[in-house]
């Protein structure tokens, strides 16, 4: 019983990320002119969909965020753990590194 709540709990936040995923995606192709995680200067999604980290290696950001929550939502249906946990510790370094450079580096949230 545990263990299958932790198996919906893992689907259900997979589900969420493909959801930001997607969001992220339409923000960067099709530029609203409203953005609502654009706040201010410090707390400002425009970093990640307009400026220098909507492309990693020349693929934009967004899709490997979509590639690692498909690839989780997979993993957490067909009850793979050890996919799961390599997808999750790739996509925790990958947000680390994303983060880094927005907090550091261009000074935005």
């Amino acid at each position: 019983m545990k263990e299958n709540l932790l198996w919906n709990i893992v689907k259900g936040l997979a589900i969420f990320g493909i959801a930001l995923a997607v969001y992220l995606l339409w923000q960067l192709y099709m530029r609203p002119a409203w953005a609502p995680c654009s706040v201010n200067d410090w707390i400002n999604c425009d970093a990640l969909t307009k400026g220098s980290l909507s492309y990693t290696l020349g693929i934009p950001t967004a899709y490997y965020g979509l590639a690692g929550y498909v690839l989780i939502l997979i993993a957490s249906i067909k009850k793979w753990k050890r996919v799961l946990l390599g997808t999750a510790i790739f996509g925790l370094a990958f947000c680390l590194r994303i983060a880094y450079i927005e907090i550091v580096q261009l000074k935005v949230l």
